[in-house]
């Protein structure tokens, strides 16, 4: 959106003199506005501390799904809706935050994406994150739309469950919330990719019933609950029987070779991601233990500890998607490289595990 649009909005605010004005927020996001600069300085280990992490999750989700909705060209995603609340502070009319809540949206969106589609939903976040930040074009409202509606068409072929909960949901939840708004003159503002899912719900009677059940966080999916466990739970019986049955001297050679070799590779590739040095003594140290434990793996320590050791703060998350289109940022940003290290030592972790098990004498 151009510095025109936004203009325009104030204007048509000022103009219309509306009791309300209706925005594509929530709480949350409109904090984040009213803060921006606090919440830019602040690092992630203090994220962690205030137990902030969901939300700033949701919000960079979100934020990539504005990006690679079109609605991403000049100004951040938000400016015009923060635009249109300064102006409707500015007459005194009641601003309506009319959008889900984020984290909401974002828990629905993953845990309602089959599991063997999640790959394909984390790859399009992944993208939107290397789509880097261009002026504005100046292009008109039909423009915006246009692009808007190629882009929904584009999610709704690739992962229609989550077009369904980030667009066709929020669509229906901002029609109930400016369906109830109590006041005579509205302005409602919501982006091009909203503009005719929300019209056209307006017009059409409004189940109360939907709105509760879209307003749900769903259970995990029982193969996501499952299978981890089942994975670690094999490994170990392996081990128990092992001993019990097997020759124990031989047992104790394999899970020699298990320690080792989980150590080496998971810290090799640490050191390739550029990790602190307290991170790779952590992620060697780390990896043979919790290469069993399906909840806790090797790259969630590296990058917890490589937080705490030399943590990134919230303006370069912001920036992120600008370094990562060039490798070298990949490394220099420090967001980037908790990611790289995740990475990394999980890779790491993995191979190790199947270099250990290629490598495991006859237990029996």
């Amino acid at each position: 959106m151009c510095d025109e649009s936004v203009a325009e909005i104030r204007a048509i605010i000022a103009e219309e003199q509306p009791e309300a004005v209706c925005v594509e927020l929530d709480a949350q996001r409109l904090d984040w506005l009213e803060n921006r600069e606090a919440w830019e300085s602040i690092d992630l280990v203090e994220v962690m501390r205030n137990k902030q992490m969901p939300l700033l999750s949701a919000h960079l989700a979100l934020r990539i799904f504005q990006k690679r909705l079109g609605r991403f060209s000049g100004h951040e995603p938000g400016d015009e809706m923060w635009a249109a609340v300064q102006a409707a502070r500015a007459i005194g009319a009641q601003v309506v935050l009319a959008d889900r809540e984020m984290l909401t949206t974002a828990l629905r969106a993953w845990r309602k994406t089959p599991f063997w589609s999640r790959t394909k939903l984390a790859l399009t976040l992944t993208l939107g994150t290397l789509q880097k930040t261009r002026p504005g074009t100046g292009s008109d409202e039909d423009d915006d739309g246009q692009l808007a509606r190629d882009a929904v068409a584009t999610l709704e072929r690739r992962l229609p469950q989550a077009k369904r909960v980030a667009v066709d949901e929020r669509d229906t939840f901002m029609a109930h919330t400016i369906a109830s708004v109590g006041a005579k003159r509205i302005v409602a503002l919501v982006g091009p990719a909203h503009r005719d899912g929300v019209s056209q719900r307006l017009q059409a009677p409004l189940d109360r019933q939907e709105l509760v059940k879209i307003s749900q966080v769903p259970a995990k999916h029982l193969v996501s609950r499952v299978l981890p466990w089942a994975i670690s739970m094999a490994i170990v019986t392996l081990f128990v029987v092992g001993f019990a049955l097997g020759d124990r001297e031989k047992i104790q050679d394999a899970m020699l070779v298990w320690g080792v070799v989980n150590a080496i590779c998971a810290g090799a590739l640490t050191i390739a991601a550029f990790g602190h040095f307290w991170t790779v003594i952590a992620v060697a140290i780390a990896a043979p233990i919790v290469s069993l434990n399906p909840i806790v793996g090797a790259g969630m320590v590296g990058a917890a500890v490589q937080i705490f050791v030399a943590p990134p703060n919230i303006r370069e998350i912001e920036k992120v998607g600008d370094d990562i289109t060039r490798l070298s940022g990949w490394w220099k940003n420090r967001l980037a490289r908790v990611v790289l290290i995740l990475v990394f030592a999980n890779v790491g972790s993995t191979i190790g595990t199947f270099v250990a098990l290629a490598l495991f004498p006859d237990l029996f």
